[in-house]
């Protein structure tokens, strides 16, 4: 099959997408320009990325296949390196802009970067593997990229309005908190090598579910913000994001939540390695309680402290 078919296999999808988002940022528009900017940040976002992955997936802990080593590199590399990267990126060239607006340009930028990201990977896989893996990453790594993408737009537009300013490193790091776990889910299914993998079409849909959700309610608030005639013709309201749950209970609750998708993991190793008669289980589960035992005491305290707190701003209000 031709280099220039495979090409434009793996190009279509993620340019199709960045269409779709921008089709919901149709009131006050971004500069083409500038999100040709961050579409190509993206891309080069995945030579650092990849380096980074490089140096530690050589590390012994992450060899070996299943679902529990693929949940450890997904988890604790994989997923933590590309999201922040990408959140990197609008950080620093995109959150002091002029173009940056309005809540909604979070998702626009944040969009543009993953779907760089995520075509770059896709040229390389796919003049590598073929037509096949061009259709799958089509149906499922692209939809995951760009839909991480929007979810931690979402909150990086919310942070950038955000009042006071004491809210803005909250909702960036939800944004990431959650950008996280669900691309540590997608490739923890992806790169178990194991019936696992058929996970990934629930979590397919789950990406579209919430990341249509996030365009939605990123162009509403666009609407709330301009009017229904843009940016040049309406003079424009502040917007104060609704209330959101402490960043003490979001950080408490990601936490907890990891951890228990990381133990669901080394259960189903366990079960996994009973049936082929392995004898190393006990390891896991040894390995499992020193990794957990920091977050889940860390995430039971952040919840009852933050509990405390919204009992306390109940009652004064």
């Amino acid at each position: 099959m031709s280099i220039l078919f495979l090409t434009l296999l793996a190009l279509a999808p993620p340019i199709g997408f960045l269409i779709y988002i921008l089709r919901f940022d149709r009131i006050e528009p971004e500069p083409t320009g500038f999100v040709a900017r961050m579409l190509f940040l993206g891309v080069l976002s995945v030579v650092p990325a990849a380096l980074i992955e490089g140096v530690f997936l050589d590390s012994s802990l992450f060899t070996g296949n299943g679902l529990v080593q693929a949940g450890l590199k997904s988890f604790l590399v994989i997923a933590p390196v590309e999201e922040a990267m990408k959140l990197l990126v609008v950080i620093l060239f995109a959150w002091r802009s002029r173009s940056f607006n309005e809540p909604n340009d979070g998702i626009v930028y944040a969009g543009a970067v993953s779907i760089g990201f995520a075509m770059a990977e896709n040229v390389l896989y796919v003049l590598e593997h073929g037509f096949g893996v061009g259709i799958a990453r089509a149906l499922s790594a692209i939809p995951g990229h760009t839909f991480t993408g929007v979810l931690m737009g979402r909150y990086i537009g919310i942070a950038r309005f955000a009042h006071p300013r004491s809210r803005r490193i909250g909702n960036v790091a939800a944004g990431l908190f959650l950008a996280w776990l669900l691309h540590g889910l997608y490739d923890s299914f992806v790169l178990s090598g194991t019936g696992w993998a058929l996970m990934v079409i629930p979590m397919v849909v789950l990406y579209f579910v919430i990341g249509i959700r996030h365009l939605k309610e990123g162009r509403d608030l666009s609407a709330q913000r301009w009017g229904t005639g843009g940016a040049h013709t309406v003079v424009p309201v502040t917007i104060t994001p609704p209330r959101r749950k402490g960043f003490r209970m979001v950080v408490a609750r990601v936490l907890l939540i990891l951890s228990g998708v990381f133990w669901l993991l080394i259960i189903a190793g366990v079960i996994h390695d009973a049936t082929v008669g392995a004898r190393d289980s006990g390891y896991a589960v040894l390995g499992g309680v020193l990794i957990t035992a920091l977050p889940i005491t860390l995430g039971l305290l952040l919840e009852a402290s933050g509990r405390k707190a919204a009992k306390l701003r109940e009652n004064r209000e």
